[in-house]
């Protein structure tokens, strides 16, 4: 009586392969089954309802048991390269996201591949898309890279244009600054001297106390302005001195740019010739 599952008679308990002893062993009981004991089986059936499952490792042990009777078995061969990267089918190199691959033993995949000519085809069509997935990653890496220097070019294109971007938005010609600078700092000398001076002492006694409060409020608030235009035409000079950067960040911009316009277009080429490839496959599969 064959087994129809690769399950234990006595206890149910999943069966493991023993290649070099040629049987299948219980796991939990111990119990042992020759491999003639299975000679009734469908493995291919269980071999596609492993692999539909993602049930992988169980998918090439029922694929090893198959080529154990049919060593050039294509079929075998095949799912047992893909299984090697938990993919079902040939049309899973097209739809499953390559993050979501398994890192495959090389070695294994050498030893599966030797074993036919459309397998090292096989082998060759998935690393082409693994490394451009490679190529992809590197294209966000420098996207990341060019954003951060545009960001950094934009205000030193300001102060090549002669212009000073506050924390407000607000574009300032350094010329602009300096006048209201001067205009608010002569404002501000003005109204200190006069308070200051002894007329202006002399006749606070005939002034409301609300009043003088406002015009010291006013004083405090042009002086802190004028300080404040002040910091600005700092800035400014001190960003003067970053548009020796600027060029340089102008060369590596520029660098970034075709570096990334190159590995696009090798990406692009590569997934090209390998949807060509892949459509070419599934029909040789198909027929």
């Amino acid at each position: 009586m064959a087994i129809k599952k690769l399950a234990c008679e006595a206890c149910g308990g999943q069966l493991i392969i023993d290649q070099m002893k040629q049987n299948y062993t219980c796991q939990f009981c111990g119990v042992t089954y020759d491999y003639e004991y299975f000679k009734e089986d469908d493995i291919h059936t269980k071999a596609e309802y492993y692999l539909h499952r993602h049930e992988f490792k169980a998918a090439r042990e029922a694929l090893e048991f198959l080529l154990e009777k049919e060593p050039s078995n294509s079929y075998a061969l095949e799912k047992l390269l893909l299984s090697q990267y938990h993919l079902r089918d040939a049309e899973d190199i097209v739809k499953t996201d390559v993050r979501l691959w398994h890192e495959a033993d090389p070695e294994e995949v050498d030893r599966i591949a030797s074993r036919s000519e459309d397998l090292t085809k096989l082998r060759e069509l998935i690393e082409s898309r693994l490394y451009a997935q490679e190529l992809d990653l590197k294209v966000e890496e420098l996207d990341s890279v060019i954003a951060s220097e545009e960001t950094r070019l934009l205000p030193l294109n300001d102060l090549a244009a002669g212009c000073y971007s506050g924390k407000t938005g607000e574009r300032l010609t350094i010329s602009a600054i300096r006048k209201k600078h001067i205009r608010i700092f002569v404002i501000t000398v003005l109204c200190t001297v006069l308070l200051l001076t002894p007329g202006a002492v002399a006749a606070m006694d005939h002034f409301p106390l609300n009043f003088l409060f406002m015009v010291y409020t006013i004083c405090v608030a042009v002086l802190v302005i004028g300080l404040e235009y002040r910091i600005k035409v700092h800035k400014f000079r001190t960003a003067e001195n970053d548009l020796k950067k600027r060029e340089e960040l102008i060369t590596s911009l520029s660098k970034h740019r075709e570096e990334r316009a190159t590995l696009r277009e090798e990406s692009d080429s590569i997934k090209e010739r390998f949807l060509r490839e892949v459509k070419d496959l599934s029909s040789k599969a198909s027929n």
